[in-house]
């Protein structure tokens, strides 16, 4: 049997025995970006999980600087609330030619809208917020 030492091993048989060419894989598979999780904590609610490239766009419309670790406290929630929902509101409301393109300017491949992405992250911050509780993330 034989022993594969590296991805493009893998590759290489999969477009010469299958035809299959790496290139038609979905690019937010062959993107490394999306290799680490960000997991969002408070103690109010259950932990939220969203890929790297996701994480990374929610923490920059927040106003945050995207990092391994991060701070969302109690004062600054409701105003992290309402840029995500000011943003996601912006989106929707854009053509589809231009969401396209904003898409494409963000860096997000993934065709589901920032909205559903987003939804459980606002829905711990409103939680956390009734609750009086920082929210804190990590990667995982």
């Amino acid at each position: 049997m034989a022993r594969w030492n590296s991805l493009r091993q893998i590759h290489a048989v999969l477009e010469a025995k299958c035809k299959l060419s790496v290139a038609r894989y979905p690019r937010w598979l062959q993107n490394r970006r999306n290799r680490m999780l960000y997991k969002f904590k408070s103690q109010a609610a259950a932990e939220v999980i969203m890929l790297q490239s996701t994480g990374d766009e929610v923490l920059k419309i927040a106003g945050k600087t995207p990092g391994p670790t991060g701070i969302i406290t109690v004062e600054q929630i409701p105003g992290v609330i309402s840029a995500l929902q000011a943003e996601i509101k912006r989106r929707e409301a854009l053509p589809k030619e231009e969401k396209k393109e904003d898409a494409e300017a963000s860096g997000s491949d993934d065709p589901i809208p920032l909205g559903k992405r987003a939804l459980p992250f606002i829905e711990l911050l409103r939680e956390s917020a009734e609750a009086k509780k920082d929210v804190v993330w990590g990667f995982s």
